[in-house]
C-alpha cells in the first residue's frame, strides 16, 4: 500500500470518529390503518359502530350520551420496513380532533394498550381490555376547543407500549373519556387521528465473508479497530451500529491460487473499503479470483516488433 493512500485511510477515520451518530428514523404522522368505535348500554352488551372497520374521513362518538358508553380504538401498521424490531422508540406523537356532542368540557382522555386486532376483534375482550389496569399507557386533557396534541417521551409507558408492539407489526389503542362511567358526557371525534413516532435504529448482525471462486470460505478479513486492522476468520458475525462506518480488508494473500479481486461484486477493486452501515446491512463478502503465471509484459515498436527496450509504469488500482 502506498504511504499517501494510508494517509487518507487515517484522516478518513479521524473524520469519522467524530461525526458518527446512530441514524434515527421516524413513522408518519399517519392516520391508522383500521379504527373501531364500540357503543355499550345495560341492555345489548358491546356493539360496534354502524359501518364496523371505519376509515379516517368519518366522525365517531367518545364518552356517554345517556343510552351508551362509547369508546374508540385505533389501529396503526408497523411493519420491519417502517421501524424494525429492537428500535429505541425515542418520542411518539398523537393528535386527535374533537367537537361539540353534548358538553362544552374539555375532553378527559385515556389511553390503553390492546394488543388486538380490529379485522374481527371478540368486542366484549376488546372493551375490557380499555379497564385493564395493567393496560394503561396514559391521559391527556383536551383544550376548550377539543383538541389534543400530547407527546410522550422515551421511557414512558406509551412509548414502551409501542416498543413492546413491534414484534407484532401494529399497535392498537384505545382511548376512553374518564368520566364516561359517572356522567353524561360526549363529544364527536374526528378519525384524522395521527401517530408520529421518532426512533434509532437497532444495530445491525452482518456476516462478513471471504470466498474462492468455488464460493468456499475461506482465510481471514480484516475490521479496523481503534488503530489497526483486527484479524476475523471468514466468515464472521459482527454486531454493526446503524449510521456507522466500517472499514473492512480483504486477504492479500494468495490463497488455492486465487487473489482478491472485489467486495460483494462491486465495480471497483479497492481492498480495503470503506461502507456505510445501514439498515438493511446483511453482508460483505470479499470475492477472491484465480491468479495467473507465465505472462510476459514488454514494450515493442510497430514498425519493429523484435526491439524490446524502456520501461512499463503500473498504477496503483487502490487509488
Amino acid at each position: 500500500m502506498k504511504p499517501i493512500y494510508f494517509i487518507t485511510v487515517i484522516l478518513i477515520l479521524i473524520i469519522s470518529s467524530i461525526s458518527e451518530a446512530q441514524i434515527s428514523g421516524k413513522y408518519g404522522p399517519i392516520y391508522a390503518n383500521q379504527i373501531r368505535n364500540l357503543w355499550k348500554d345495560n341492555n345489548s352488551g358491546v356493539i360496534s359502530s354502524p359501518g364496523g372497520i371505519l376509515s379516517p374521513n368519518t366522525l365517531s362518538r367518545l364518552g356517554n350520551d345517556g343510552v351508551s358508553k362509547c369508546m374508540l380504538f385505533y389501529k396503526w401498521n408497523i411493519t420491519d420496513d417502517l421501524i424494525p424490531d429492537g428500535s429505541t422508540i425515542n418520542s411518539a406523537r398523537l393528535k386527535m380532533q374533537g367537537s361539540y356532542g353534548n358538553s362544552t368540557s374539555y375532553i378527559w382522555g385515556f389511553f390503553s394498550n390492546i394488543e388486538m386486532d380490529l379485522t374481527n376483534p371478540g368486542l366484549t375482550v376488546l372493551w375490557d381490555r380499555c379497564f385493564e389496569t395493567s393496560r394503561a399507557i396514559g391521559t391527556v386533557d383536551s383544550d376548550n376547543n377539543y383538541y389534543i396534541d400530547i407527546t410522550f417521551t422515551s421511557g414512558s409507558q406509551f412509548c414502551n407500549a409501542i416498543s413492546s408492539s413491534l414484534s407484532s407489526n401494529y399497535f392498537t389503542l384505545g382511548v376512553g373519556e374518564r368520566r364516561m362511567l359517572l356522567n353524561q358526557l360526549y363529544w364527536n371525534i374526528n378519525n384524522q387521528v395521527t401517530l408520529e413516532i421518532n426512533f434509532t435504529y437497532p444495530p445491525v448482525n452482518t456476516t462478513v465473508d471471504q470466498k474462492l471462486s468455488t464460493n468456499v470460505s475461506t482465510g481471514t478479513v480484516g475490521r479496523w479497530e481503534t488503530n489497526l486492522f483486527q484479524l476475523y476468520n471468514a466468515p464472521h458475525l459482527f454486531i454493526f451500529s446503524v449510521g456507522k462506518i466500517e472499514i473492512l480488508k480483504a486477504s492479500q494473500e494468495i490463497i488455492s491460487g486465487e487473489k482478491y479481486n472485489n467486495w460483494n461484486s462491486l465495480p471497483d477493486v479497492i481492498n480495503h473499503h470503506i461502507f456505510d452501515i445501514t439498515p438493511t446491512t446483511t453482508r460483505f463478502t470479499s470475492n477472491l479470483l484465480s491468479t495467473h503465471t507465465g505472462i510476459t509484459i514488454r514494450n515493442e515498436l510497430i514498425d519493429a516488433p523484435s526491439q524490446n527496450f524502456g520501461s512499463i509504469q503500473f498504477k496503483d488500482p487502490w487509488l
